[in-house]
């Protein structure tokens, strides 16, 4: 069907002179360009909204009084931190009323480059699902500190050209990043410039930046002043906060949007993925329509999605249907025309074969006492985990034994090794703050570079724990006695599991519950700060495989 030929027909039922595929009646319809709330028929034809009033058709849903409105789209996702496959993120998402998200690959990318960014298009190609992903600026992370590939400028031009790719990001200062700007051929870029100053902020909106995360109220507000589109989201409780602050200065919110950034897939599953955010913007006292829209059409316009966002002639009939605006409890789910999911109902998505080199991304070798071995010194650096997770540079004198650094309740060892080259690089340094009294915890999801990384409270634990990593070819171990006392295999690039969501989900819950045994007395869950402390965006500093690196000075220091 071309495309005159498509629109002809779509005019035809419009019009009323054809019947159309689908109607959805007595429906209360938010409208996201006006704010009103209109009671009216949705006409359907080959997957699109035809149009809006009063018609027939072959077949009919009755809203029964309920609301009719876009299909939530998610405008920034970091899809790996499901630990699930795309498709599996899917099927719960649907199920909550999202039929789009901005999903973010940088993770994917550190560990295999365009490979993995081929798996994320392919896994979720033909999906009932409108699956957009953000180009990485930035593979690998941080040069130099045994990233698994790399994403080069011709990639990127690449990836400018597919029409999935819906932005470049998130972007920031560096040089590099801004000759990848330049090379994406004028599509949305996104930039997390929370970190800047006013100036800095202004050059890179200069330079094509135009969709910004944003850490406050006030800072949302200086953003949309400088005309960016702003994102805000994480928990509930921070939309709440962020939009009570906006309301109170009296900022608008057409260019405002909800972004889930970081959700395990039994988030999703338990409170939905944009959903929980929707909420929270109601309870914030937004108007629903004005909430509504945060969740769809402000996003659809920041990313020029022309074909979703709105319960509207000519765009994709992505719907879902809440009985009430201030509740928001989903009933239907319609993805082009076609119910996919019914009150909670999971949506039949099958998961596709991932290429076999994705399962074969941990690489190391057995790990020796001398590679974990830290000299104490007179004073070494370490990093404290003050309260509300920040992560604080310090100095002092340790606790040793011999000249050698040892672990007590209050110091326990945080070591990162390169899982890509078996090389047996590990950066090592002292971390307060987990409380540990035995056993160890390691991961090999690590933000960003995912090397294998692990917090041990003795050294007799770290080498089981690692093995049990290397074992399942990626995932997350908790051990103590020289025991294994749970784990979760993530074989897809040492990422994600390919396994049913029941599984996944009772494999996460215990394996966390596992390591905040080990950690009583820490106020956080071990595993969610174990992955910032190798995070070069979080903190004062941050541990490698090359060395510790201190963000205040941009220097290196290996303490091992």
């Amino acid at each position: 069907m071309t495309s005159a030929f498509l629109k002809r027909q779509l005019g035809d039922v419009a019009a009323g002179h054809k019947k159309a595929d689908l109607v959805i009646k007595n429906g209360l319809v938010p409208n996201v360009f006006t704010g009103e709330i209109l009671k009216s028929d949705v006409a359907v034809a080959h997957g699109y909204i035809c149009g809006l009033g009063s018609y027939s058709g072959e077949r009919t849903i009755d809203a029964g009084g309920c609301y009719v409105c876009p299909g939530l789209i998610d405008a920034h996702y970091n899809i790996q931190s499901a630990l699930a496959t795309p498709r599996e993120v899917i099927r719960q998402a649907l199920r909550a009323g999202n039929t789009a998200f901005i999903a973010d690959m940088h993770d994917i990318a550190n560990v295999l480059g365009p490979e993995g960014l081929g798996y994320m298009l392919f896994e979720t190609e033909n999906a009932p699902f409108n699956a957009y992903f953000a180009a990485p600026p930035e593979v690998p992370a941080a040069r130099g500190e045994g990233a698994g590939r790399s994403v080069s400028l011709h990639d990127i031009r690449q990836l400018a050209c597919m029409p999935r790719i819906a932005s470049l990001g998130d972007v920031c200062a560096d040089a590099g990043q801004l000759e990848k700007l330049e090379a994406f051929g004028g599509k949305p870029v996104s930039g997390d410039l929370t970190a800047l100053d006013k100036k800095q902020i202004c050059a890179l909106l200069a330079a094509g930046v135009s969709v910004c995360a944003c850490d406050s109220a006030q800072q949302a507000l200086e953003l949309l002043r400088l005309g960016a589109y702003v994102r805000t989201g994480g928990s509930a409780g921070r939309v709440r906060q962020i939009l009570e602050g906006l309301t109170k200065l009296g900022a608008p919110l057409e260019r405002v949007m909800l972004a889930s950034y970081d959700r395990a897939i039994g988030a999703i599953h338990d409170y939905g993925l944009t959903l929980s955010l929707l909420r929270a913007a109601v309870r914030a006292k937004i108007p629903p329509v004005t909430a509504l829209a945060m969740a769809t059409i402000n996003t659809a316009n920041a990313f020029g999605l022309r074909d979703i966002g709105a319960v509207a002639p000519g765009r994709y009939a992505d719907i879902v249907i809440f009985d009430n605006l201030r509740d928001l409890r989903v009933q239907r789910v319609i993805f082009r025309g076609e119910t996919v999911s019914e009150k909670g109902s999971l949506p039949d998505v099958c998961p596709l074969n991932g290429l076999p080199s994705l399962k074969r991304t941990v690489n190391m070798r057995y790990v020796l006492p001398e590679d974990i071995a830290l000299d104490a010194g007179k004073r070494l650096r370490f990093l404290d985990i003050a309260p509300g997770g920040d992560t604080k540079l310090r100095m002092a004198a340790l606790p040793e034994k011999d000249g050698m650094f040892i672990q007590t309740e209050e110091f326990a060892k945080l070591c990162v090794f390169d899982r890509y080259n078996a090389s047996g690089r590990a950066g090592v340094c002292a971390v307060r703050g987990f409380g540990m009294k035995s056993g160890c915890i390691a991961s090999s999801v690590s933000h960003d570079i995912h090397n294998v990384t692990a917090v041990c409270a003795n050294d007799a634990d770290l080498p089981p724990a690692i093995d049990a990593i290397a074992g399942m070819g990626g995932g997350l171990a908790v051990v103590s006695g020289g025991r294994v006392l749970a784990s979760m295999p993530l074989p897809v690039a040492g990422l994600m599991s390919d396994r049913p969501f029941d599984e996944i989900d009772r494999d996460h819950r215990a394996v966390f519950a596992a390591a905040a045994e080990l950690c009583k007395a820490a106020g956080f869950q071990p595993f969610e700060m174990l992955w910032r402390l190798t995070n070069p965006a979080a903190g004062e500093a941050y541990l490698t495989c090359a060395g510790f690196c201190d963000n205040r000075t941009r220097g290196r220091k290996r303490d091992a």
